[in-house]
């Protein structure tokens, strides 16, 4: 188990640190928090899927990036991190 905040996220899967070394083409549960903004009122909601490590990349500080896949995920959730992303568009 992990706990991380993602760098980078898409509608396909997302990038961030980990404290532990895990490898490429593992496959993990995810759940995301989300900070969504529906119908003028603001909330966290979450998103739960499931993924494959695609990438891991080694820090020179000790710790790891993963770049996951997420490679099991339905239309509802999906729509949700799509709806987080528009928020940050002009």
């Amino acid at each position: 188990d992990f706990t991380t905040s993602t760098h980078n996220i898409s509608c396909v899967g997302a990038y961030c640190p980990i404290d532990k070394y895990v490898p490429p083409f593992t496959k993990v549960k995810i759940k995301l928090n989300l900070p969504l903004l529906v119908n003028g009122s603001a909330g966290y909601h979450d998103v739960n899927c499931q993924g494959v490590i695609v990438r891991t990349e080694d820090e020179p500080n000790g710790k790891f990036n993963v770049a996951i896949f997420f490679n099991d995920i339905k239309d509802q959730p999906r729509q949700k991190i799509a709806q987080y992303i528009k928020q940050f568009l002009p």
